[in-house]
């Protein structure tokens, strides 16, 4: 299993050849890496070495998609909930990202991760930076500018009223850094992983979940 769980977590695709098998898991991450302007191979920023990924970007730009990391921030928060479907599944109905974040996110503030499962839900639900949960109503900012923080929580809770545009209503996601904390959460759970510190669901019902036969 631990050699299945390195192939499926592996940059190198595809994972088997007869039938030729590749992991979803790594498409998406591998998108995610490509639209946020990331080393396809090590999720590391770009360099003048990776040109064929800087020639997609620029390619991107002149399409007017300059802000495709958007896409790529929902593929990593993707990547999260399929971490958290395919590693120690509980049997409880506990969200998958949340899962998975209390375990390899190191806050002391859980409302940063109750605010990134909100995230999620803005853009996968809503289609955009709002989340209007009745406990936990979001209006997100992504941000490219440096900080020491993934999440800025509002200085104020929104209250749902879209004519408020006082920025202290705003939850910030600081986009580099959300972008390292999960690279660094996809590294450990690969680790933990095939050193067999996790459990996962049975292999064929990954297969059947989290692969692709291609032809």
């Amino acid at each position: 299993m631990n050699d299945f769980i390195a192939k499926l977590l592996d940059h190198k695709q595809p994972m088997e050849i007869t039938p030729e098998r590749t992991s979803v898991v790594m498409i998406n991450l591998k998108t995610a890496r490509l639209l946020c302007g990331r080393n396809i191979e090590t999720g590391d920023k770009l360099t003048d070495k990776d040109k064929k990924v800087l020639e997609i970007r620029e390619a991107l730009w002149k399409e007017g998609l300059g802000y495709s990391y958007f896409s790529g921030i929902m593929c990593y928060l993707v990547l999260l909930e399929q971490l958290g479907q395919i590693f120690n599944p509980s049997t409880t109905q506990e969200n998958a990202i949340y899962k998975v974040l209390k375990t390899y996110n190191n806050v002391a503030n859980s409302d940063e991760n109750y605010t990134l499962v909100g995230l999620r839900n803005a853009l996968a639900h809503n289609g955009g930076l709002v989340s209007k949960s009745d406990n936990y109503p979001k209006k997100f900012v992504l941000s490219l500018e440096e900080s020491n923080k993934v999440v800025e929580l509002p200085q104020e809770n929104w209250d749902n009223n879209y004519s408020n545009k006082s920025e202290d209503y705003n939850t910030i996601i600081y986009v580099n850094n959300f972008i390292n904390l999960v690279e660094d959460i996809f590294r450990r759970v690969k680790e933990d992983a095939i050193n067999g510190s996790l459990t996962s669901i049975d292999e064929q019902e990954i297969k059947s979940r989290f692969t692709v036969i291609n032809g």
